[in-house]
C-alpha cells in the first residue's frame, strides 16, 4: 500500500481531511497519519493479523522541507521513518540502532519470516541481530560518502546489463 499524499510540497488534502492546525501540510500530515492508524487498527481486529507484518517505511525524507525549518531550529533532526509491527522474529535487544536504507532488505525479510545463512544481504544488515551496521561501523557519514562514490561495476552489470546471460 502506497500513502502519497505527504509526498510533496504542501501535499494533498483530500475530503477527509479536517483543518486541525491552521496550515495545509500540518493538516496532511495529521489527516495521513490518521487513515494509516485507522488501516492498522483494522488490521489488528482481523483474524489474519496473527500471521500478519505490518512494514510501515518511508522511502525518503519529506520533500517539503521549509515546513520543518522551525523544528529544526530546535535541533530536530529530520529522518527517513521505519517500523515494524507484529514481526515473526523478536529482536536481540530493543536498543537504538544506527541504520540506512540499505538495512530495510534484511530487516523486512527477517521480520517476515524469511531465514538466510548471514546477518547480511548485500550491504545491509539483519536489524534483528546484534550484527554491527556498516552506519555503525563507519559512520553514517563515511557510509554516505562511500555510497556517493562512482562504480565501474555497477555500470557495467547493473545499468548496462553487460555480461548477463
Amino acid at each position: 500500500m502506497l500513502t502519497a499524499d505527504t509526498h510533496f510540497t504542501g501535499g494533498y488534502l483530500c475530503q477527509e481531511c479536517i483543518d486541525l492546525w491552521g496550515d495545509q501540510y500540518s493538516n496532511v500530515i495529521s489527516c495521513s497519519s490518521r487513515h494509516v492508524g485507522e488501516f492498522i487498527s483494522w488490521i489488528q481486529q482481523q483474524p489474519f493479523y496473527a500471521n500478519t507484518t505490518i512494514v510501515i517505511a518511508g522511502d525518503h525524507k519529506s520533500m517539503d522541507t521549509t515546513w520543518f525549518d522551525s523544528i529544526e531550529e530546535s535541533g530536530y533532526q529530520r529522518k527517513g521513518y521505519f517500523t515494524i509491527i507484529n514481526p515473526a522474529i523478536t529482536p536481540v535487544s530493543n536498543e537504538s540502532r544506527v541504520m540506512s536504507t540499505v538495512d530495510l532488505f534484511p530487516t523486512t525479510l527477517a521480520s517476515l519470516g524469511v531465514t538466510f545463512d548471514s546477518n547480511r544481504l548485500a550491504l545491509g544488515t539483519n536489524l534483528f541481530t546484534d550484527e554491527r551496521t556498516l552506519a555503525e561501523i563507519m559512520g553514517v557519514e563515511e557510509l554516505d560518502a562511500q555510497l556517493q562514490k562512482h562504480s565501474n561495476y555497477y555500470d557495467r552489470k547493473i545499468l548496462y546489463g553487460i555480461g548477463k546471460k
